[in-house]
């Protein structure tokens, strides 16, 4: 015998298999005594009963902090209306599930409902988890053999903001069940219409509910679900017995999300309800996600190479650039052109000068310099004298200039003679009377590599702008060539000369000129006019014989409008990007144009420039790639437990370049 029953076995098969039953057995079927028609007028009278207002208050509170139904974010992005219906599986032991079941007096049902809360929170991202399930709404005892369509959509809330152990949640998830089962006959259509409620995930537990087959009247039967091609909610989650497992099974639509993504949400809620049925007092925002076999690849993956820095103090390194090739070119800019012997005494002399007016180790000095010459000797003169340098653009705003010369504690301000006036006497040094000093000889000022070599001001976008305090270990580490720096990998043997047009606030900006200065390159340091002219940077480029850039993807598609700017691109060997999102358009563009090595930079301001890099000269796609030498990288969740592959979250960046605040 084969019985095909609907894709909701709780809506009526209950009632059908006893009367199906009996009737294979001989026994006479008596008339219902209670049929759905008498459900409906009863059903058609609630609105006017206590046990109403009673349920709009329940779920009022249900929802309360809701503003939507959770969403699993999607990895396809194709029309939802054409997507089928697609499934996964995973396994949960059935014997250790009901062992744990029958000693905690709960339910398979609330953990299983427990573990669905806690993978969606993760791979929402959210701590506050709005889902549905389907009641059979046969609590009515008269219900319980008539034959009828009783199911009641419900919402199901869940809040991990506070918290909680494994058991406790389990506890809680039972409890919210109940309730809003307990008030199942409320609309469907109220709710949404109060709450804009809608199902985007589905719960279903069909534990106990019906078998695979069976035995009737002496004859075998199986069980043939009828199930639509078409997907009812964007992602349901099905549990059911299968011999000696719990099986999961997620159902989602094929269009919105890819059967890798799926697989990787049922093993999820897999492991979040082994590990809850084996650890029941551990603190839930301490359950990982991973199974075991996945954790060591995935922390693997998240290690960038590991090298030894040799020199672990900025001036240093460039010191050691400065003795390797003293003769040759250093910078270029528009007042002047220096070697590295004569940058380093122009160092040496604001060190000196700097250190005779008591700056030392952990001052700080503002930088408030036009883009001349003598910025990079103030940036290395004030390393050298042990101090921190804060780089800030004299075109920046009033406001903002005051903020960070305040904010920043700094010992000096060393600025123009014309801006002097603006501030403090006592805290203005004006970079022409440094300049003026005679002593050329390296001061050897106690610094450590732990010791701040800079801080950078961000945009502020949150507010006030930050100083982030960068050490002198982490732009070390970031400078070093290597396989695992493919940026100053390349560059060493490739390029002779960078042209700057970044902004010296703007951390991007050390990519380019400190940087490359400690590696021994040349330095061609656009003016403010220049830095905001495609032709005026056309000409620059031609003049110098620059070979490599370094700017902002927006910055580059402007420049590129020029097609003079197009052809000198062209001809480059090196062209990096970072600070913001690279675009396919932009990278297709300059696969067009250029045979030079694109490299994609990515990286938080308080990791130290860049945490990341990506060759993407023959790539077809935008990629920030893997983590730099000597960082690690790792997708975790708000509490910091690492996230299975594919599901989003917070990127955990460690490592030397870590800011020290």
């Amino acid at each position: 015998i084969s019985l095909y029953m609907p894709e909701e076995p709780y809506a009526y098969a209950p009632a059908l298999m006893s009367d199906v039953s009996r009737a294979y057995s001989g026994e006479k079927l008596a008339p219902e005594k209670y049929t759905s028609f008498d459900y409906a007028l009863a059903d058609s009278e609630f609105k006017n009963s206590g046990k109403y207002k009673e349920s709009e208050k329940y779920f009022a509170k249900l929802l309360a902090s809701f503003d939507s139904p959770t969403a699993i974010p999607a990895d396809k992005h194709d029309d939802p209306e054409q997507g089928a219906l697609a499934e996964q599986e995973a396994l949960v032991p059935k014997k250790a599930v009901d062992t744990y079941c029958r000693e905690s007096g709960l339910t398979p049902n609330a953990l299983f409902l427990a573990g669905s809360f806690y993978a969606i929170s993760r791979f929402a991202a959210n701590r506050e988890v709005f889902i549905s399930t389907i009641s059979s709404g046969r609590g009515d005892v008269k219900l319980s053999n008539v034959v009828g369509m009783f199911v009641h959509t419900i919402p199901l809330t869940m809040d991990f903001s506070k918290e909680m152990t494994a058991s406790e949640l389990i506890k809680n998830s039972s409890e919210i069940m109940r309730g809003s089962i307990a008030n199942e006959n409320y609309p469907f259509a109220e709710l949404a219409a109060k709450y804009g409620y809608s199902t985007d995930i589905m719960y279903e537990c069909q534990i106990g509910v019906i078998s695979d087959g069976g035995e009737i009247g002496g004859h075998a039967y199986e069980n043939i679900p009828m199930s639509s091609e078409s997907p009812k909610f964007k992602v349901s989650l099905v549990i059911a017995e299968c011999g000696d497992n719990y099986i999961i099974r997620v159902r989602y639509n094929d269009a919105l999300y890819t059967g890798q993504y799926m697989q990787t949400l049922a093993d999820a809620l897999a492991v979040s309800v082994r590990t809850m049925y084996e650890m029941p007092d551990v603190s839930v925002n301490k359950i990982s996600l991973i199974k075991e076999e996945e954790r060591d690849r995935l922390l693997a993956l998240g290690q960038g190479e590991k090298a030894d820095i040799s020199v672990k103090l900025l001036h240093k390194m460039f010191e050691q650039a400065v003795n390797k090739a003293p003769e040759s070119t250093a910078l270029i800019a528009c007042d002047k052109k220096l070697t590295f012997a004569q940058l380093d005494d122009t160092a040496n002399i604001i060190a000196n000068e700097l250190i005779s007016r008591g700056v030392g180790r952990g001052d700080r000095v503002v930088l408030l310099l036009p883009r001349r010459s003598f910025y990079f000797a103030a940036e290395f003169g004030v390393l050298k004298a042990g101090a921190a340098f804060i780089p800030c653009d004299p075109q920046y705003p009033a406001d903002r200039i005051k903020h960070i010369t305040s904010d920043s504690d700094a010992r000096f301000i060393v600025t123009t003679s014309d801006k002097l006036s603006e501030y403090p006497a006592e805290k203005s040094l004006d970079i022409e009377v440094l300049l003026a000093g005679a002593d050329t000889s390296r001061p050897e000022a106690c610094v450590q590599s732990k010791d701040l070599a800079y801080m950078i001001y961000t945009s502020g976008s949150t507010g006030k702008p930050k100083g982030v305090m960068l050490r002198h270990v982490g732009i070390c580490s970031f400078c070093t060539p290597g396989s695992g720096n493919i940026l100053y990998d390349f560059e060493k043997s490739n390029i002779q000369a960078i042209l700057s047009v970044t902004t010296v606030s703007f951390d991007l900006g050390l990519k380019d000129t400190v940087g490359m200065l400690v590696n021994g390159k040349t330095v061609v340091f656009a003016d403010e006019e220049q830095m905001n002219d495609p032709r005026a940077l056309t000409a620059l480029f031609e003049e110098t014989g620059a070979d490599a850039i370094n700017a902002t993807p927006s910055r580059y598609l402007q420049y590129m409008e020029y097609e003079p700017f197009r052809e000198v691109l062209g001809k480059c060997r090196l062209i990096v990007a970072g600070g913001e999102q690279y675009s396919a358009a932009l990278l297709k563009k300059l696969q067009e144009k250029t045979n030079a090595r694109l490299i994609n930079t990515y990286g938080p301001t308080e990791t130290t420039i860049s945490a990341n890099m990506a060759d993407l000269t023959g790539a077809k796609r935008v990629a920030v790639g893997r983590p730099l030498m000597n960082y690690t990288e790792y997708i975790v969740d708000a509490d910091g437990n690492l996230l299975p592959e594919g599901v989003m979250g917070e990127l955990l960046i460690g490592g030397p370049g870590v800011a020290a605040g």
